[in-house]
């Protein structure tokens, strides 16, 4: 996270303007359906956009807008989002996973990389990754 808040600040020192944004699909189940513990994930994800605005605030941003959605289709409003705010570069995470085929980055990316107008990066997870650790 660190890193990724100091590719924020570089950024925002240039006068980048940012949108950040946290998308899940709707209608959410409760977050009681996945079991234990996955209840921190919405709040984790609402910290870390929070955090993220709050940097990139700090560092000088011309203009950071902040989204929180609930959407019917992920892929379809990231694009949606980056042809309404003019966006120049997409910024998105994927696990890699193995398939026969090759390798597949999912089904975001996959759309992204196919219709959206924007440059997309994907950062990759490392191998063995596990998930976020909350200490």
């Amino acid at each position: 996270a660190a890193r990724t808040f100091s590719g924020v600040a570089g950024a925002s020192s240039i006068g980048t303007e940012l949108v950040l944004t946290h998308l899940e699909l709707a209608p959410m189940l409760p977050y009681e359906h996945f079991g234990s513990g996955a209840g921190d994930r919405h709040a984790m994800a609402d910290t870390l956009l929070r955090t993220a605005t709050d940097v990139a605030v700090l560092s000088g941003a011309g203009r950071v807008t902040s989204l929180a959605r609930s959407v019917g289709s992920v892929p379809a409003e990231l694009v949606r989002i980056s042809l309404e705010e003019s966006v120049d570069l997409v910024v998105v995470g994927a696990t890699v996973r193995q398939t026969p085929e090759g390798a597949y980055l999912g089904p975001v990316v996959g759309h992204l990389l196919e219709v959206c107008p924007a440059t997309v990066v994907v950062v990759v997870t490392p191998p063995g990754w596990s998930g976020w650790q909350t200490h």
